[in-house]
């Protein structure tokens, strides 16, 4: 358990790093996400207009999973897109079916 803590601890900087370099070369796309999300929010409180604690909440885990499906959708649709680097630092578009998992 230890060695995969270390490891962990050894790669965080860099994937912080990675996720940094991303958000810094799609700084309209981003903003764009969040925004969207913020909106999205205020117009499903206002349509629903929650009267309990309870209906609050089951809003706001609907919206957990709703918002980041339709970012998903808007990315593979390919209404917003994405740059990343490429091995040679040059910006390249985002394609998510060539995507590959680095572990």
């Amino acid at each position: 358990m230890n060695e995969k803590v270390e490891q962990f601890r050894d790669r965080l900087p860099a994937v912080v790093g990675k996720a940094a370099q991303v958000i810094a070369d799609n700084p309209v796309q981003f903003g764009l996400m969040l925004c969207g999300g913020i909106v999205a929010g205020a117009a499903a409180r206002n349509i629903v207009k929650p009267k309990t604690i309870a209906e609050a909440i089951a809003l706001e885990v609907l919206l957990q999973a709703a918002v980041p499906y339709a970012v998903s959708w808007l990315l593979d649709s390919g209404v917003l897109k994405m740059r990343i680097r490429d091995e040679n630092n040059e910006l390249v578009p985002f394609e998510p079916g060539k995507l590959k998992v680095v572990r």
